[in-house]
Order: structure tokens, then sequence, then C-alpha cells
């Protein structure tokens, strides 16, 4: 049976700089979304009345009476197009909230990628659900966030898998070279594991890795990423980090660990683990995602290499093990 293409929204960028119109049409590309561009509004009233826009993005710093004509002759033509703007002006703010329309929450003072990109697929997808009329548009949006979950999850901890790592990666070497910011990349392994699952049973195993991605979810920042890389492999994605402070999130990581108990008796007295990690960053190690895995796996293992429970950051020596508590 042949399965027809699931269209994704269209998105239309106001933008008349270069660079802002670069990241975020990168950043919705990346997530799937049809981008089109537009320098000035009356382009952009050009476009919504030949395209089927159905979010527009638009920087509204400066230009005031401008903004709230777009607005207005967008609602006319498609009164279900979504508006954000992009604005740090307390004038065009207040502009906004004077029309009373429930697209006047979302904008971003000032813009925040992470946060811009979650609030545009929810504002979506809520359109499409509340679509009754629509039920091929339903379930549309319902498909794509289910498999979309189902593809960058790993299905037993429900940490983010190594193919949707790679991916996320890739866009985040990219964005540090071009804004000239820091990323470093953590990969750590749990030491001895098969030899803890032969003797603890599989079953605890699963359980185990679950409470060590837990660990490493509540022992790292919002926007930092957490992966399962693989069996017991887990990398974490430390965006605008050095790699001294990134070497201090790898040893706070080993320590928390290090210092819980695991198996069948748990924190009453089950066995210690203790993980190896390895460490590297852009620009120092680096300039791409493939070789920033390589360089992290690489210290990685020369941590195993040099008696395991040890942090190795790429071209340095190990640090050393501190007592445990």
């Amino acid at each position: 049976m042949k399965i027809a293409k699931i269209s994704m929204p269209r998105v239309l960028i106001i933008e008349d700089n270069p660079q802002m119109e670069k990241l975020l049409s990168d950043c919705l590309k990346a997530e799937g979304y049809e981008v089109e561009v537009a320098r000035t509004f009356p382009a952009a009233i050009k476009r919504v009345s030949e395209n089927n826009i159905e979010a527009i993005i638009a920087n509204f710093d400066g230009k005031s009476a401008n903004a709230l004509e777009v607005i207005k002759k967008v609602r006319k033509m498609n009164d279900e197009v979504a508006v954000f703007a992009i604005t740090a002006t307390t004038t065009v703010r207040e502009a906004c909230k004077s029309l009373k329309r429930k697209d006047d929450k979302y904008r971003f003072e000032p813009i925040n990628i992470k946060e811009m990109r979650l609030v545009l697929s929810k504002a979506l997808d809520e359109a499409y659900m509340s679509k009754t009329d629509s039920p091929d548009r339903c379930k549309r949006c319902m498909d794509k966030e289910f498999y979309k979950k189902l593809s960058i999850s790993d299905g037993l901890t429900g940490l983010y898998n190594n193919i949707y790592l790679k991916e996320y990666l890739e866009r985040e070497v990219i964005r540090a070279e071009r804004y000239k910011r820091d990323l470093s990349l953590i990969m750590m392994d749990i030491d001895n594991f098969k030899e803890f699952n032969d003797e603890e049973g599989h079953l605890v195993g699963d359980e185990t890795l679950k409470v060590v991605a837990k660990a490493l979810m509540s022992s790292t920042r919002n926007v930092d990423f957490v992966a399962r890389y693989g069996g017991e492999e887990f990398a974490i994605v430390l965006p605008e980090t050095a790699k001294a402070d990134a070497a201090c999130v790898a040893t706070r990581l080993r320590e928390t660990i290090g210092n819980r108990h695991f198996g069948i008796h748990g924190k009453d007295g089950g066995m210690r683990l203790t993980i190896s990690l390895g460490l590297a960053s852009c620009p120092d190690d680096a300039f791409t995602a493939t070789e920033l895995i390589d360089k992290a796996d690489k210290a990685m293992y020369k941590a195993k290499e040099l008696g395991k429970d040890k942090v190795c950051v790429f071209g340095q020596r190990t640090t050393p093990i501190k007592e445990r508590n």
C-alpha cells in the first residue's frame, strides 16, 4: 500500500537581517517545516495571498505601524494564520495586545530559538486538532507527533537516541562555528555493566539504565542535550560550554553515579557502579559533529584504559579519582 506523503506546515519569515533570517530558516527547516522568506511587509502580504501560509514569524522592531497593518491584512485574507512577533519594544507589544487576539501570547522578547520551536509546533498542532471538519488534518497532526517522537527517542530510557543526537549535534556545531560559541560533548559509559547484568539480571539492568538516564537529566541544564548512544553508553551535549567547564560537569556526573547504589537492594545496600567519561570541544578539538563524537569517544576509551571511573579530556591528562563518601 502506498502511503501518501504528509505536507508540513508552511511558515513565512519576515526578516531583513540576513543572519537572523538564516538562523530562523535553518531552525524551522530542521524541524521539517516548509519555509518562505520575505524581506518586506508588502512582499509578505503578496506571499500570503499566493501561498498556503499557516504561520508568520516577523521582526517588528521599529516598524509598529507596518506591523499592525500586515497583521490586519493577513487576518482579512486568512483568519487562521498565527502571527509570531519578535520584538523588544514596548510600543509594539502594547499595540499587539490591543488587537485582543489569542495569537498575541506568542511573542519572543528577545528571541529564544528553543522556545520558539516548541511554541510554534504546539500552536500549529492545536490549530489542526481544533478543525473538527478536517479529520485528515487531525490525523496528520497526531501521526506526525507520534512518529516523530518514536523516531527520535530511545524506547527504554526515554532519552533522545543516537540518530537524533547526530542530527542535533550537526546543527549545534554549525551554530557554534557561525556565532563563535563554545560547544562540548561528553561521552559516558557504565563500567563493567555486562558483569552487573549477569549478576543482577537483565530486568534489573534495564531499570538501572532508566535510573542512570534520570540522574543525567537531573544533573544537567535544561539547555543541555542528553541521549542514549547505545547499550550502556550515553552522550551529553553542552551548548556554549568551554572545555574546562565541561570537565567540571563530567566530574560531577561521575560522582553522582558513583555515590548511588544499584541492583536488587537499591539504596539499601545494592551494588555501586562507576562510569568512564571522555569529552571533547569545538573548536578546540573538532570542526564537525563526526569529529567531535570521535574525539570524545577516544577520550572515554582512554579513561577505560587508565583503570575506569575517570574523566578524560581529549588532548589532556586524565583527572584524578576523588575518594567517595
